[in-house]
């Protein structure tokens, strides 16, 4: 059972709302934002990975934005609606920050 989960801009997990309201949790795998920051490409792209299955006591964690914006809109919104500032790999670290966002925009 799931009550609440914690955000992350790299979520492994996904929910949605069924007829009754009754909660779905997908989980979707563990993207290693990291290792394919080290591998950006000539066109400063970012490799696709499979993700790896959600390890044995690794936390489990949805979006509360909207994935495709750019880290200073997500980390904006979630100040601003959710009082706080997003630390996950996606923001806080510099090189994945760069090669994800290049890969969005």
């Amino acid at each position: 059972e799931a009550s609440m989960f914690n955000h992350s801009c790299a979520p492994n997990a996904v929910v949605s709302f069924a007829a009754g309201g009754k909660l779905n949790v997908c989980c979707i795998g563990v993207d290693d934002y990291e290792a394919r920051a080290m591998e950006i490409g000539p066109k400063g792209h970012a490799p696709l990975r499979r993700p790896r299955p959600i390890g044995k006591g690794e936390e489990v964690c949805i979006a509360y934005t909207e994935l495709y914006r750019p880290a200073a809109s997500r980390r904006l919104t979630l100040e601003k609606s959710k009082g706080f500032t997003c630390e996950c790999v996606r923001c806080a670290n510099a090189s994945v920050l760069k090669a994800l966002d290049t890969e969005l925009h």
